[in-house]
């Protein structure tokens, strides 16, 4: 077993001994306290932990021990955890619950679906006072099922249904893909989502259309925002405008949509109908057919990443490539073409960083294979972080570490990865190659990796599960396990760095022709401070010696190793000492 005194990864708690693993997952923060799904003998159920063996606890199971997917939809809701849960055991369909982390105090908030049938509520989301979800009930009147939203003030009282968007049986089609809510969003205090409802001029018998509506809660006020297909459009072949990846951006909505003349574009929105326009017909009309379909650019994946809004879509001259908006049709451009000519860029997955869009992106057998990249928004500010599964395999393909999970944690990203010596296991970057390392061989068996899964953030320290195994144990596996990683290693040497290792950010920023740079050490040790370019490359060393303990000031003039002046632009600097480092930016004006 790894030694807390050894590493900075450290296991809270082997629930499960004897290395069947417990299996954590769906893990969540809760004011500071990680929620998840485990198994301790088999049945699955709700636990907690404070990141302490002792603050590791058995919460509740609510339904047949044989099974985990019963807990779904984690929201915090109140200082609370909310979530979708059946209990077979009383014949309770699936249904909304809340915990205070207890067993006592775990409840059913209401039987929305009364008896065995499930109310199943989705898409939950937070407005306010207010949890507002997508649920299921009996239509008493016309018979079926209805899917409408719905409301919570966590109590039984205080959950009901907001609007019966369509009345009468023609609704009662039952489901989220018919009353649908493909996705929904909460923007200056009132709930976007895409529902079904009639058409107001041809009657409410009528069938009008998934279209994007607005909520604040209450009956008279939730309304359809816009109907962007009033009526079939022969060129786009749609009567639906399906609003998808709602998302706040900028405190607007943006969103993708069909319209009557654009096809299916990016819009925003300011909740009205005439506040409700294009942000840029990206497709056009250029006799083209974008990625080979005719309808539109279909923009998907969306990230904001500060004040700029990301996604994925078709020009009908490149492939699906990355593009970036500001929310007006002159800041809506191609970031790059990655995947040259008409082939599309697929990547597997996108998180912010420090300003910075980060994702993983297969460049070809060719070339890296599946990587991490980042950029900044522009072609030049794009590129690959690391080749991290350096090589080719039997076929001479380039060999793909394929990283996952990444999960912002204070100045870090962490991420699984995998390299042939290792096999997959936890990585971390300050956003540079040098700074892309692998955090510990949790692993020790040669090319077996411990699969670290589900990262997540809890209180500023990353919580995880993995299977570790050290062959110098008399019980070498864990099996799937609930770890964490420190954010220093306990039991260091007297001349390693303590918590209050602090980089500080640079003054003036921007600057012209020097800069100041304060740090702080408590302990003596060997100290480095670099200049990095956002290629990664390390263009100056600032100083590299041993230090006292005590807090120093450094300027730098904007010159190289060589005393050459750089170039205006970003550049990182980095202070490191030990297994220790921060990273912050700086920019220099000419």
């Amino acid at each position: 077993m790894i030694s807390s005194n050894e590493s900075r990864i450290e296991l809270i708690k082997d629930i499960r001994p004897g290395g069947l693993g417990s299996n954590p997952h769906k893990i969540i923060d809760v004011n500071g306290i990680a929620y998840f799904i485990a198994s301790e003998t088999g049945n699955y159920g709700l636990w907690k932990s404070d990141g302490t063996r002792a603050g590791t606890q058995f919460v509740i199971d609510l339904d047949d021990p044989d099974i985990d997917f019963n807990y779904e939809e984690f929201t915090v809701f109140k200082d609370q955890l909310f979530f979708r849960a059946a209990d077979t055991q009383i014949g309770l369909g699936s249904e909304l619950w809340a915990t205070n982390g207890t067993a006592e105090g775990t409840r059913l908030i209401r039987d929305i679906y009364v008896g065995s049938g499930s109310g199943f509520p989705s898409y939950l989301a937070v407005k306010d006072s207010l949890l507002l979800f997508l649920a299921s009930s009996e239509d008493l009147v016309a018979g079926g099922i209805e899917t409408e939203l719905w409301r919570s003030d966590g109590t039984t009282a205080g959950t009901y249904m907001v609007k019966d968007i369509w009345p009468g049986p023609y609704h009662n089609n039952g489901g989220p893909g018919i009353n649908g809510y493909t996705s929904s969003a909460v923007v200056n205090g009132v709930y976007y989502f895409a529902a079904l409802g009639p058409n107001e001029t041809a009657g409410e018998n009528t069938i009008g259309g998934l279209e994007t509506w607005r909520s604040d809660g209450t009956e008279a006020g939730t309304n359809i925002v816009v109907d962007l297909t009033p009526t079939y459009d022969v060129v786009y072949g749609a009567a639906w405008s399906y609003p998808n990846s709602l998302t706040n951006f900028r405190n607007q909505l943006v969103f993708s949509a069909y319209s009557t003349n654009a096809g299916n574009e990016l819009f925003k929105s300011d909740g009205t109908a005439g506040g409700t326009v294009l942000v840029k017909d990206i497709c056009g009309d250029n006799g083209t057919p974008c990625c080979g379909n005719n309808n539109g650019s279909f923009p998907g994946d969306f990230i904001v990443v500060d004040s700029l809004l990301y996604f994925f879509a078709c020009d009908g001259v490149h492939g699906r490539e990355l593009w970036k908006t500001d929310g007006t049709e002159e800041g809506t451009n191609m970031v790059i073409d990655l995947t040259e000519g008409e082939e599309s860029t697929t990547i597997t997955e996108q998180t912010a960083f420090d300003g910075i869009l980060y994702f993983v992106y297969d460049d070809g057998d060719d070339k890296h294979g599946n990587e991490l990249w980042r950029t900044d928004g522009t072609a030049e500010g794009t590129f690959l972080v690391k080749d991290i599964a350096t090589g080719v395999d039997v076929f001479e393909r380039a060999n793909n570490s394929n990283p996952g999970y990444l999960t912002v944690v204070n100045n870090l990203m962490y991420f699984s990865a995998w390299t042939q010596d290792y096999g997959r296991e936890l990585w971390q970057t300050d956003g540079t190659t040098d700074g892309t390392v692998m955090v510990q061989d949790m692993h020790t068996a040669v090319g077996f990796g411990s699969n670290p899964q589900d990262l997540t953030n809890v209180n500023g320290q990353l919580f995880f599960t993995a299977d570790s195994y050290e062959f110098d144990s008399e019980f070498p596996y864990t099996g799937y396990e609930l770890w964490k990683v420190n954010s220093v290693p306990t039991g260091v040497e007297s001349n390693s760095i303590s918590l209050d290792f602090k980089l500080f950010q640079n003054y003036p920023n921007p600057f012209n022709p020097e800069t100041i740079i304060k740090y702080q050490v408590t302990n003596n040790g060997y100290v480095e401070l670099s200049v990095f370019n956002l290629l990664g490359e390390k263009v100056r060393v600032v100083l590299n010696e041993i230090q006292s303990a005590g807090t120093y000031e450094v300027r730098w003039n904007g010159t190289d190793n060589n005393n050459n002046p750089l170039s205006s632009g970003i550049y990182l600097y980095r202070l490191t000492s030990g297994a220790f480092n921060y990273t912050k930016k700086m920019i220099l004006l000419r």
